[in-house]
């Protein structure tokens, strides 16, 4: 819509720099993997749409994430022996590496900080650290989160690459000069 009116109205353009979006992979009673989601396929769309319509607009996902209060409707799920802790990071680390793949030029999850993970409303349970009253500390996903960080700075998504396994994804980063390259490797199951 912001698009049509831009064209009927504007002499100047579309007048926004970057697409901005939130998405949240849930099922409507919990959070779901990014790929029962299909993440990486609605941000390619995105991708697809900006190519043809307005090239040059950088496209953000500025929020998706997960929460680890368990009567949350975005709550990350507990599978097998990886308890819902485990899970969220998981499925950051897995959504991080989606959006990297499907194009987009950044993604930010929400949020650093829990509000109040006692609280079973939405996001208030979704961040890599506890509670002011806690000190902030770090969950299980500030360290996931971290050592990706860490592990890729400075790379850049190049290709996935063919595992031979449908349920297993690869993907290959190499830094700019082409001296380094890491590649990213994980079964894309919810079933441990």
């Amino acid at each position: 819509c912001m698009k049509l009116w831009s064209d009927f109205n504007r002499t100047k353009g579309f007048p926004a720099d970057v697409l901005n979006f939130h998405h949240y992979s849930e099922n409507g009673s919990h959070g779901i993997s990014p790929e029962a989601d299909s993440l990486k396929l609605k941000l390619a769309r995105l991708v697809q749409y900006r190519d043809t319509y307005l090239p040059g607009k950088e496209i953000w996902l500025s929020e998706f994430g997960y929460d680890t209060q368990p009567e949350s409707v975005q709550a990350a799920v507990a599978i097998d022996t990886n308890d819902i802790y485990e899970v969220q990071g998981q499925w950051i680390l897995r959504s991080f590496l989606e959006a990297a793949a499907s194009g987009i030029d950044k993604a930010y999850m929400f949020m650093l900080r829990d509000a109040n993970a006692l609280d079973p409303n939405k996001y208030n349970s979704c961040g890599l650290t506890n509670e002011l009253w806690y000190g902030h500390q770090p969950k299980k996903s500030w360290f996931y989160v971290n050592t990706m960080n860490q592990q890729l700075k400075n790379l850049r998504f190049e290709r996935e690459v063919n595992s031979g396994n449908p349920t297993v994804s690869v993907y290959q980063f190499n830094s700019q000069n082409a001296d380094t390259t890491v590649y990213a490797v994980w079964c894309r199951t919810s079933s441990n």
